[in-house]
């Protein structure tokens, strides 16, 4: 056990020293910046009359509010059939909770994924909030 550990601290150490771990960090950074902006245009294009997109940029998530349009579990169970990896922020809140409030994840998804699961979602949105609006 001690020699793989041995082994897998002498890998990381030349990692690190040949500078490739920084150009991983470059490399991933600029990806998630690139996906997160796409997300974001993708939302607005989609959902932005009904959805707010928090302006902090940080991270692999995106906050966005869409308030009191529908129930929590609802919006949950849209993003699950849309294949939109979407969670409530509930869990993050000790009091004043935020209704509406989501984290999209986009790290682990290429572009034409996220627009496509985005498009469903708009379409499975448009036509639950239509059904309910509608007499």
């Amino acid at each position: 056990m001690q020699l793989v550990l041995f082994l897998e601290h002498q890998a990381m150490t030349q990692f690190i020293n040949e500078r490739h771990l920084e150009k991983h960090i470059r490399r991933t950074r600029t990806i998630y910046a690139r996906r997160r902006q796409e997300l974001i245009a993708w939302l607005n294009r989609q959902v932005g009359s009904i959805a707010k997109i928090s302006p902090l940029s940080a991270g692999t998530h995106l906050l966005v509010r869409f308030g009191s349009l529908l129930p929590e579990d609802q919006l949950l169970e849209l993003a699950c059939w849309a294949e939109l990896p979407m969670v409530s922020t509930r869990a993050y809140y000790a009091s004043e909770l935020a209704v509406g409030e989501m984290l999209i994840r986009f790290a682990h998804l290429d572009e034409a994924i996220l627009a496509e699961s985005i498009d469903r979602f708009a379409a499975l949105l448009d036509a639950t909030t239509s059904a309910k609006t509608s007499p």
